[in-house]
């Protein structure tokens, strides 16, 4: 669960930040001195605080600056805050904060500056609890008992067309997460009951959207509709070498993360051969600019998925992302 106002690394995007490989971190215990705030479980990718990676990162690059001399300060990793015991003001200012960073990220929140001051401090916890992002298992869990389903059950939601969970709230190095609020919601109102006759629910061709109820949340879907058709161009421009997702950040002044859901929200998957062309060759250009660039830093920048950006490194015959050349010697050790 990633709490409201905190940013998560994974182990990749950790490791190339700090210089060090992942595996000579993970053999030393380091990332057991940080919170996991997402997977851990059998095949899931791991996600960290991102507050207190930055203090593991410096200590590993003072780590590895001062190899074989004496022994470096090091600074202790903070805990993560209890959100429990903040006074009214406190909480008022984390959302405040919060709301400050989605507006600047192009993400529309329902929630006005009135309507924050009004709030008490039970509503204020009752908010931040439900914009708790969830992962995919514990979005299932946060359904209640008697309506809980299994987990083949949820995950074929997840990935099906007929009945689908709600779009996730938020997309991190490739993982979805959802607001505990979404799921509630749906839950309450848009899935099919138990027992209900075929069609109970919304209407077809419902889209669940909703309507801002300010003049400054409809200036924000202005704002962010403009950005979205601004990306989209960018991407599609013919130019040579293409726009990265950093440059097309940079222009339009947006995350990287943003730009990605943009042109898939817009674009879908790439799957023409023009587009694949054009991914081989914005990977080529940052491979060419940073031969050191790692497969997890080329996903990261232009938004796809580690396999993907280690497929056309290797195209490019980069020796540490060559996955089928590892294998074949494990084939043949074994």
């Amino acid at each position: 669960m990633i709490p409201l106002g905190r940013s998560v690394i994974d182990r990749d995007d950790l490791a190339h930040k700090a210089d060090w490989s992942v595996g000579a971190i993970n053999n030393k215990g380091y990332f057991k001195t940080l919170d996991a705030l997402a997977g851990g479980g059998r095949g899931t990718k791991v996600l960290f605080d991102l507050e207190q990676a930055e203090v593991l990162i410096r200590n590993l690059r003072k780590l590895k600056a001062n190899k074989g001399k004496a022994p470096v300060q090091l600074e202790p990793i903070p805990g993560l805050p209890d959100y429990g015991t903040f006074t009214e003001d406190e909480l008022r200012d984390l959302v405040r904060t919060w709301l400050a960073k989605e507006e600047e990220e192009g993400t529309i929140v329902d929630l006005s500056a009135d309507e924050l001051d009004t709030m008490s401090e039970a509503d204020l916890q009752d908010w931040i609890s439900g914009h708790e992002l969830l992962g995919l298992e514990e979005a299932r869990l946060a359904v209640p008992k008697e309506r809980r389903l299994e987990k083949s059950t949820w995950e074929s939601y997840y990935r099906g067309s007929k009945t689908q969970l709600p779009d996730p709230d938020r997309t991190f190095y490739g993982v979805d997460f959802w607001f505990r609020a979404t799921i509630e919601r749906w839950n309450a109102e848009e899935r099919r009951r138990v027992g209900a006759p075929k069609g109970f629910g919304r209407p077809k061709g419902s889209t669940g959207g909703w309507t801002p109820r300010s003049e400054a949340a409809r200036e924000l879907v202005r704002v962010s509709t403009e950005r979205r058709a601004l990306a989209v161009a960018m991407f599609e421009r013919d130019r040579n070498p293409p726009y990265t997702f950093a440059e097309i950040a940079d222009e339009i002044g947006v995350s990287e993360r943003t730009v990605h859901r943009y042109l898939r929200d817009s674009m879908g998957p790439r799957t023409d051969e023009g587009a694949t062309t054009k991914l081989r060759e914005a990977v080529r250009t940052l491979a060419e600019a940073e031969p050191d660039i790692s497969g997890g830093e080329v996903a990261r920048r232009l938004g796809i998925g580690h396999t993907t950006a280690n497929t056309h490194l290797n195209e490019l015959g980069r020796g540490d992302a060559r996955p089928e050349a590892l294998a074949a010697r494990r084939r043949a050790k074994a």
